[in-house]
């Protein structure tokens, strides 16, 4: 009796441990692409003046305001940031003071059109005073080449229906010191009526960038990039969609409020 037990347990502390299954090591997660954009649609404006004097800031991006091809760029870019005016121009004073704006390539800084002088956007303001008041509006229904051999006619990125929600993918679409004009991927921090916070995915160094569209992944566009950080990490604050549409209305563009904000 006390032998058979002793084989029986032999045997069982001899059979071997079965092998655990093998299992696929779990796949890098895909990361969205931001949406790509004709030559012109984001340019570097120079901002011609009335008295003869000049100055190059920020970007500015063309935009479809209710069926009307507008180009959009900061308020707070008719200051003395632009080394050459010495006070901030009021939304009045900027079609007297501003002769036209012409648009360069933002990565080779070739010149491509020429616009008249901008429109009054009632209340606008530098971000300081209010990050959805900071617009300024030039219309653009008619785009004259800058130079005789012409330049690609640039499309009008729509305006979103509604706001991005926090942790939602947007596309900051500028170049940077670091980067041409390709979209640099972020995510939504914050997004309220009068402000949208965001985080770039990859360090940034920003420079000249007030004025940038920021589009969701649609390719509409949800905010106006006005203040970046280089970080790490790199972030960013725009006029939001809600706030770009007060202000195109301000204007007397035909655009509706924004319908569905989150």
């Amino acid at each position: 009796m006390r032998s058979s037990v002793a084989a029986v347990v032999f045997v069982a502390c001899s059979s071997p441990a079965p092998e655990a299954p093998l299992t696929a090591a779990p796949a890098a997660p895909t990361l969205p692409t931001c949406p790509a954009l004709t030559v012109g649609t984001v340019s570097s404006p120079f901002f011609q003046l009335t008295d003869g004097a000049g100055y190059g800031a920020g970007k500015a991006v063309l935009v479809d305001a209710g069926g009307t091809r507008v180009l959009l760029t900061a308020h707070h870019l008719f200051s003395p940031a632009g080394g050459v005016l010495d006070r901030q121009l009021t939304p009045e004073e900027l079609p007297t003071a501003v002769e036209a704006v012409v648009l360069h390539d933002q990565d080779s800084g070739a010149a491509m059109f020429r616009l008249g002088p901008p429109r009054v956007v009632p209340g606008a303001a530098p971000s300081e005073r209010g990050v959805d008041l900071d617009l300024a509006v030039f219309d653009a229904t008619d785009l004259a080449p800058a130079d005789p051999s012409g330049a690609p006619t640039p499309q009008a990125v729509p305006l979103a229906d509604r706001a991005p929600a926090v942790g939602d993918w947007v596309c900051l679409t500028t170049a940077t010191v670091d980067k041409f004009g390709t979209g640099h991927l972020a995510k939504v921090t914050a997004s309220q009526p009068g402000r949208l916070h965001y985080e770039l995915l990859a360090p940034t160094r920003m420079l000249a960038t007030d004025g940038a569209p920021v589009l969701n992944l649609d390719g509409e566009l949800v905010g106006l990039h006005l203040v970046g950080k280089n970080g790490p990490p790199s972030t960013g604050i725009a006029n939001p969609i809600a706030g770009v549409r007060t202000g195109l209305r301000a204007a007397g563009l035909p655009v509706a409020p924004l319908s569905r904000a989150r």
